[in-house]
């Protein structure tokens, strides 16, 4: 699970997908100018594993 958050650290979307190919659902994800950061999470547990910031600010 890749969650969007925007500036204020609010939730912004999101996307589960199947780990396949996880640079293009990133890189979907940060087309929307409003997402500035990206928390992946386990689908079961909900748990953080890593994020991914916009290096553009």
């Amino acid at each position: 699970m890749l969650r969007a958050y925007d500036r204020q650290g609010r939730i912004h979307g999101g996307r589960r997908h199947d780990g396949g190919d996880p640079e293009s659902v990133i890189a979907e994800l940060l087309a929307d100018p409003a997402v500035r950061q990206l928390h992946s999470r386990n689908v079961v547990y909900g748990c953080f594993m890593f994020a991914v910031e916009r290096a553009d600010e």
